[in-house]
């Protein structure tokens, strides 16, 4: 990352501008003639080219084991992270799932909040998120313990994620 600079993520997202690649949306109370006109106006105000379309980068290669990094700060608190690989934007299906799994592991009500926080009292704040993008992004499982809770929380989540995975969960979560 350091040998990246603002001009090269400029010139990256620039070739990304291709006008045969995009799609623009207009909706609202007018008609197809004035949502054409006006996609038409938009499209004329970005700064588009055609034919300049530059490739994605290199997929990103992942290990097939588990990798794990620990470290300390001077801080009162422990970070308990446990990451996979999600999906990229152009696997809808999945990415829609990944909502849909967002919505069932974030609140109060979760399986995940109600094993971490209220059934071991080892989180103040729990959750999942996730992230994509032209290749594989990741799904994040994350915790806010106490120093010497971290490993805990994380088998935890190893059990949510197999428990997920193995489709073990309810229509009252799923709804």
């Amino acid at each position: 990352m350091q040998n990246i600079t603002l001009e090269d993520v400029k010139a990256f997202y620039g070739s990304l501008w291709d006008i045969d690649r995009a799609a623009l949306a207009i909706g609202g109370d007018c008609s197809v003639a004035e949502a054409l006109a006006l996609a038409e106006k938009v499209a004329a105000k970005l700064n588009f080219c055609k034919g300049c379309a530059g490739s994605l980068p290199e997929k990103p290669r992942f290990p097939e084991a588990h990798c794990r990094e620990t470290f300390s700060l001077k801080r009162e608190q422990t970070v308990a992270l446990r990451e996979i690989p999600g999906a990229a934007l152009d696997d809808a299906d999945t990415v829609n799932a990944l909502e849909i799994l967002s919505s069932m592991e974030n609140g109060l009500g979760s399986k995940l909040f109600k094993t971490v926080r209220e059934d071991n009292a080892l989180s103040y704040s729990v959750g999942m998120t996730f992230s994509s993008g032209f290749h594989s992004g990741m799904v994040s499982f994350y915790a806010m313990t106490t120093p010497g809770a971290g490993e805990q929380v994380l088998e935890l989540f190893e059990a949510e994620i197999q428990r997920l995975a193995a489709g073990r969960f309810s229509d009252e979560e799923f709804e």
